[in-house]
C-alpha cells in the first residue's frame, strides 16, 4: 500500500500516494522505491529524525579560503563538506566564521530561519575521492591541527561548518542575503546550550 505521502517537485507538480514512487524515479532517473522508516535503538539517533546531530549544515567562503591558506597544496572544494547552505562572507582568510554564528540566528527574506548551533564535526569522509577531488588525508589532518572542539559526551572534534535548525521555515534562493541576529557570545556558551538539547533529543526528550 502506498505510503500516505505528498511531495512538491521541483517544477513545482505536486504527487501523492501511487504517483510519488513513478515521480521521484523518473526525477532521478532510476528507479525508487518508499519504505517506511521505524525508529532503531542507538545512542546517536534522536527519535523520529534522520541525521545524528542537526538537519542543516552550513559553510562560509571565508572558511574555504582560510583552509586554503593554512594548506595550500590540498583541493578545499566545498563538495567535500556536503553543505546545505554555502555562505558568501567574502574570500580573507584569517578565521573559521561560522563560530561567530554559534548560538545566533540566521533570517532570509522569505522569513526562514535558522538557529546555528554546534560547529560541524569531521570524520574520514572529507579526505575521500569526490567525483573528480582526489583523495586527500590532508584535508582532516589540517583541520585537526587548527580547529578542534571539545563536543562533550561526543568527544573532541575537528570541526568546520555549523549545524542548525530550522526555527521557521520558508524559501530561500540562491543569492539571497541570510542576516545574523542575536549577540555573537563565546562559542563554548552556544556548544553547551546545543549540547544539552541534543543529549535531551537523544534520550526522547521534548526540546527546550
Amino acid at each position: 500500500e502506498p505510503l500516505p505521502l505528498r511531495v512538491t517537485l521541483p517544477d513545482g507538480e505536486v504527487v501523492e500516494g501511487a504517483e510519488v514512487e513513478p515521480a521521484l524515479s523518473s526525477l532521478l532517473g532510476r528507479r525508487v522505491r518508499l519504505q517506511a522508516a521505524h525508529d532503531a535503538p542507538g545512542r546517536f539517533a534522536a527519535p523520529g529524525r534522520h541525521q545524528d546531530f542537526a538537519p542543516v549544515h552550513v559553510l562560509t567562503t571565508r572558511t574555504l579560503a582560510h583552509l586554503r591558506a593554512l594548506q595550500p597544496e590540498v583541493d578545499w572544494d566545498v563538495r567535500r563538506f556536503r553543505a546545505n547552505f554555502l555562505l558568501d562572507d567574502g574570500d580573507a582568510p584569517g578565521a573559521f566564521s561560522e563560530d561567530a554564528l554559534l548560538g545566533r540566528d540566521l533570517r532570509g527574506p522569505s522569513g526562514l530561519t535558522l538557529a546555528v548551533g554546534l560547529p560541524t564535526p569531521r570524520c574520514v569522509v572529507v579526505t575521500r575521492a569526490h567525483e573528480e577531488l582526489p583523495a586527500d588525508p590532508r584535508t582532516l589532518r589540517t583541520l585537526a591541527e587548527h580547529h578542534e572542539f571539545d563536543l562533550g559526551p561526543f568527544g573532541r572534534h575537528a570541526c568546520a561548518g555549523a549545524y542548525a535548525e530550522t526555527r521557521a521555515p520558508g524559501r530561500v534562493r540562491v543569492g539571497d542575503v541570510l542576516v545574523p541576529e542575536g549577540d555573537a557570545g563565546p562559542p563554548s556558551a552556544a556548544i553547551a546550550t546545543s549540547l544539552a538539547r541534543v543529549q535531551a533529543l537523544l534520550a526522547g526528550a521534548a526540546p527546550a
